[in-house]
């Protein structure tokens, strides 16, 4: 698997499949459960969010997987899903942005978790 690539896990309990992108490392070994592609003329992360959030996606493919107790959606079924997503320059910038709001979000949980500690220990001196 590469940097920037999308996976998921092509098996699930529900039809509730959750796209990744990894950001972690340049290469890695993946198991075949995981099919890993990328964006052809297309921004890779923008196609995630639209799998991840689109409610016409998950109800597309509800339709697509196959099996009674443990669902499977194949890499090659997922290829013939029709998606609408806009054209490339506006997936970039939609991707730049979500990528800032991310990175946004981040700052903030750690910033709310060292204000936490804080207060407890405040707390902890307060009430010996």
């Amino acid at each position: 698997m590469l940097r920037n690539y999308c996976t998921y896990r092509n098996r699930s309990d529900g039809i509730d499949f959750t796209f990744n992108i990894n950001k972690c490392c340049d290469k890695g070994i993946i198991s075949k459960f995981y099919p890993v592609f990328c964006g052809k003329d297309n921004d890779t992360f923008s196609i995630s969010l639209v799998l991840n959030n689109s409610n016409e996606v998950v109800r597309e493919i509800g339709y697509t997987c196959i099996g009674t107790g443990q669902k499977v959606l194949s890499f090659s079924d997922l290829l013939k899903m029709y998606l609408r997503v806009p054209n490339y320059e506006e997936q970039k910038k939609i991707a730049v942005y979500f990528d800032i709001l991310d990175h946004l979000i981040t700052l903030h949980q750690r910033q709310l978790e060292k204000l936490k500690s804080i207060k407890k220990s405040m707390l902890e001196k307060m009430f010996v």
